[in-house]
């Protein structure tokens, strides 16, 4: 009874902890057009017009697009990015692997033409 009980006990906090690790980053809703920048992109993706999450172990990225702009929304590491172009008016989620990404990375979306969007991003990891 004892063993089972700590077991119990054991899982429970595992359960918790899991729970407790997970985080989330947003931004938004705010308009994305040529010069929105939140100084977080690495170097050479930080031209205006270009939004970034902090550097994490991200699992997916959750787009709320409105306008008719075009951005680009996807993910970056050190020099590379690689996002799908949203047009339009949009509810979409990604995740890194979608785009061959993965490891320690930021979400990036940027600003590509036309007129500014207005949008909310929300990743989660």
């Amino acid at each position: 009874m004892r063993a089972a009980l700590a077991f119990a006990v054991v899982v429970g906090a595992l359960a918790v902890a899991t729970g407790a690790s997970a985080s989330t980053w947003t931004w938004g809703f705010n308009y994305l057009g040529n010069s929105s920048n939140n100084g977080l992109c690495p170097s050479g993706i930080s031209e205006p017009g270009a939004v970034c999450s902090p550097w994490n172990y991200w699992a997916s990225s959750f787009l709320d697009k409105t306008g008719g702009g075009g951005i680009c929304f996807g993910w970056a590491n050190n020099g590379y990015s690689s996002c799908y172009l949203i047009e339009g008016g949009v509810l979409w989620t990604i995740t890194p692997s979608e785009l061959g990404m993965g490891g320690y990375i930021k979400s990036e979306d940027h600003w590509e033409y036309d007129n500014a969007s207005y949008l909310q991003i929300y990743d989660r990891t």
